[in-house]
Formats: C-alpha cells, sequence, structure tokens
C-alpha cells in the first residue's frame, strides 16, 4: 500500500524529532509513506527507506504552488492507494484539487474537537476553517477520527457517515513512558512544596486555557499556601501569562517552564497533572500522567470519559469552570489515599487498554484506516 500525506508539521523535517520516528514508524506498516511538508522551517532528508519527505517552503502562495506540483508529481509517479491529510483544513482542499485528475481515494485525518462551540468560535481563522471543515469531510471517502468524542460528533452532525469513520489516536510509546521514573532533579527542587501540579502545552489561550488554572491557583493558595503549579511550553500568549501571575502576586507558586524533553519523567515528580483545555482532540500528555500513575484533572476534552474516567483514574469538570476546577484539585490535596488510588487505577486503565501497548496492533488499525478508503 502507497499512500501520500499531506502536513504542515516541520516536526517531520528533523529526523531526530519524536514526530519523524512516529511517522518512521508509520511507514513501517505501508509499502511506501510520501509526506509533502507545506512548512518554512527545517530541511528534508528526503528519504529514509520506505519514507519520502518532499519539503514545500516559501512564502504561503508559493508554498501551496510547490505542494501542489509535488502532488501531482508523485500521484502521476508512483501509483498511490490513498491521500490523507492531517487536517480538514485548507490544504484539504488543496489535496482534493490535486487528486481530481486521479481518481485516488482521500482520507481526511481530525485531530482536533472540529465541532466544539469553543473551537468554532476561537478566532476569525477557526471560523473560516469549520466552514472549510464542513465543506471538505462530506467529500472524503474516508475519515480517521484520533478519539470517539470526535467521531461521534461528525457523524451527529451528518458530516460523516459511521461506516466511513475510523478511530485511530496518536501513537503514543506508553512502554517507554510507564518505565519512566521521577526526575531527582525535579524532586529536589519542587521539594519545599507539599502539593505539586503540572501542566503542559503549547501557550495557545484560546485552546489551553491556562488562565484558568492560574485563577485557580489564586484561589488555592489562600487554602494551601505551598502549593505549587508548573507550566511546560511555549507560545505567543507567554508573555500574558507571566502577566497575569505577577498581577496575582503568585510568582512562587506559578512558574512558567520551557519544553520538557522527558516529559513522562517531568510529570512523575508531580501530586497530579491538570488540562484546563477548551478543547482537544485527544490528551496524549494524559496518557503519559496515567503510565506514571498520576492523577488527572482535566475538562471535559478529548480523552475525558473515554480513558480518564471521573471518580476513577481521575476528575472531570465542566470546561471553563474555574470553581469544579479548584474543588476538583482541593479534594486531591486533603485526601491522598483518593489521590494515589486514582494514579495506580489510571496506570491499570492504560494497561489493560491494548491498542496504546501493543505496536503491531496499532500498526494493523492503521494499515486498516487506508484500507477503508479503497
Amino acid at each position: 500500500m502507497k499512500i501520500l500525506l499531506l502536513s504542515t508539521d516541520p516536526g517531520i523535517l528533523d529526523p531526530r524529532s519524536s514526530v519523524s520516528n512516529r511517522m518512521q514508524f508509520y511507514a513501517s506498516a505501508l509499502d511506501e509513506l510520501h509526506i509533502v511538508v507545506v512548512a518554512n522551517a527545517g530541511i528534508a532528508e528526503p528519504v529514509r527507506g520506505n519514507l519520502f519527505i518532499y519539503h514545500a517552503p516559501g512564502p504561503l502562495f508559493i508554498r501551496y504552488a510547490r505542494a501542489f506540483r509535488a502532488m501531482r508529481r508523485i500521484l502521476r509517479d508512483r501509483f498511490i492507494d490513498t491521500v490523507s491529510v492531517q487536517a480538514p483544513d485548507e490544504l484539504g482542499i488543496l489535496a482534493l484539487c490535486a487528486i481530481r485528475a486521479y481518481r485516488v481515494p482521500f482520507q481526511v485525518q481530525v485531530h482536533t474537537d472540529v465541532m466544539s462551540a469553543y473551537w468554532r468560535h476561537a478566532s476569525w481563522k477557526e471560523r473560516i476553517r469549520a466552514m472549510i471543515t464542513d465543506f471538505l469531510i462530506p467529500r472524503a471517502t474516508c475519515v480517521r477520527a484520533v478519539s470517539n468524542r470526535i467521531a461521534e460528533s461528525l457523524i451527529r452532525a451528518g458530516l460523516a457517515a459511521r461506516e466511513c469513520v475510523t478511530v485511530l489516536p496518536v501513537f503514543t510509546d506508553i512502554e517507554r513512558a510507564m518505565g519512566a521514573t521521577p526526575d531527582p532533579a525535579v524532586l529536589e527542587r519542587f521539594r519545599a512544596h507539599s502539593f505539586k501540579i503540572v501542566a503542559a502545552g503549547r501557550f495557545v489561550e484560546k485552546e489551553k486555557n491556562f488562565f484558568l488554572l492560574i485563577d485557580m491557583m489564586l484561589q488555592l493558595v489562600q487554602r494551601y499556601p505551598d502549593a505549587l503549579l508548573v507550566i511546560a511550553g511555549d507560545g505567543p500568549d507567554k508573555e500574558r501569562y507571566l502577566n497575569r501571575i505577577r498581577a496575582y502576586g503568585l510568582e512562587k507558586n506559578v512558574i512558567l517552564e520551557e519544553w520538557v524533553l522527558n516529559l513522562p519523567s517531568f510529570i512523575a515528580a508531580f501530586d497530579a497533572l491538570c488540562i484546563s483545555s477548551n478543547y482537544e482532540g485527544w490528551g496524549v500528555v494524559a496518557l503519559e500522567a496515567m503510565a506514571v500513575g498520576v492523577p488527572v484533572v482535566m475538562t471535559d476534552v478529548g480523552l475525558a470519559g473515554e480513558l480518564v474516567l471521573h471518580g476513577e483514574n481521575g476528575l472531570v469538570v465542566p470546561v471553563g469552570n474555574v470553581q469544579a476546577y479548584g474543588a476538583a484539585v482541593a479534594s486531591l490535596v486533603h485526601d491522598p489515599v483518593m489521590r494515589r488510588s486514582m494514579g495506580e487505577n489510571g496506570r491499570a486503565r492504560i494497561m489493560a487498554y491494548t491498542l496504546l501497548l501493543k505496536r503491531e496492533e496499532y500498526l494493523r488499525r492503521f494499515r486498516q484506516s487506508f484500507a477503508r478508503c479503497i
């Protein structure tokens, strides 16, 4: 089976990156995997076994033109079985145009909760992409969604038929995460704090809503003065977060960290992981926390209800509700037995979830998601 994938992720261009390694893993299930990367950053290493990388850099319209030409050339020369795009956005329109003359099946991947009202009204970009989504998905031969939540929302909206949708999360090396131990340097650095919370993600407020966590900490430290929140990541809203932390006088209780390379070991040094997102597709960081036995407190997004079960291996609260979030975190602070139990249950839940542990089973379903299109 030969697959052509269109992506905007520059990490694919760097053979040392985790996303590049994941693409190599995906390619192992196929005869050939061709990826056109529409991004400015990086330099492509064009051939890695049966993984072929094509770089389309430059200003916006030049990138699109280069990607279109590359796709047409690959379709003409390599006898592609299915074309896939990593999101139902403008690149999906480009792919749809490129395949018209070749009658090749078309797969749309959905990694974000595109039916969420929070996503659809996040900004003018999302409003436009929502219209593209509504146009593109019904024209796809098949759809791959990263969670049941997303799949069901597309089916309910009438955008996709149930028999055309495959649910397959992004592959995560859970076996590696389960072997992680708490980072001794992190334990030592924060040992003065009796309760430590961690969050991780891009500093993009419209999606991650880290303001909710900072606001929650303002209330929490009144009851637990030595409580600590560490948010690891980077992004355009970092200065906004720093300003709010300073305005609240929380410099000793809320710390922003750079991206962490070994995130499972970092998370394992904390008492709870917090996810405050307005919308999510899946939530790999929650999986990594569960793998190391750390309870998860999260808004009702992504894998909440599918892997994170309220009251069993974590706590799930309504999106945007600071009071409910604060109450959930406080319940973990004063009940270490519940905290430990939820952590153990989370780890057991991950171990029972075969798809996340068995690489061969994941690859079988990955290949099957394309076979469904043919």
